[in-house]
């Protein structure tokens, strides 16, 4: 896992909370996202009358980029737990932050 850059909170910077729910509105972006690109998988009945090949390649390059935007989803998470992490207490219950995604 590679390691991110996350902020620091710190008197003179925005706070925590602020910080926190700002993470939170990206991954619900993010989160909204991968479902609607789940529902915009490719059918092979919009392929087939290209070739053999189209559909499979099709589904190839829409599975990449639901793994990207996974990818996405999964580093905002890791910055939104660090932030929470920091203070006295977590803002945020100790169950994982955001919601499972799956590429398939």
């Amino acid at each position: 896992m590679m390691r991110l850059a996350t902020p620091r909170v710190h008197l003179n910077g925005t706070s925590r909370q602020e910080l926190l729910l700002l993470n939170l509105d990206a991954l619900d972006a993010i989160g909204n996202a991968i479902t609607a690109l789940h529902k915009a998988a490719p059918h092979p009945r919009d392929y087939y009358p290209i070739d053999d090949d189209a559909f499979g390649e099709a589904r190839s390059e829409h599975e990449m980029r639901l793994q990207m935007l996974t990818d996405v989803y999964d580093e905002i998470r890791r910055i939104a737990e660090a932030i929470n992490k920091q203070g006295p207490t977590a803002i945020m219950p100790a169950q994982p932050i955001g919601r499972a995604v799956s590429v398939r």
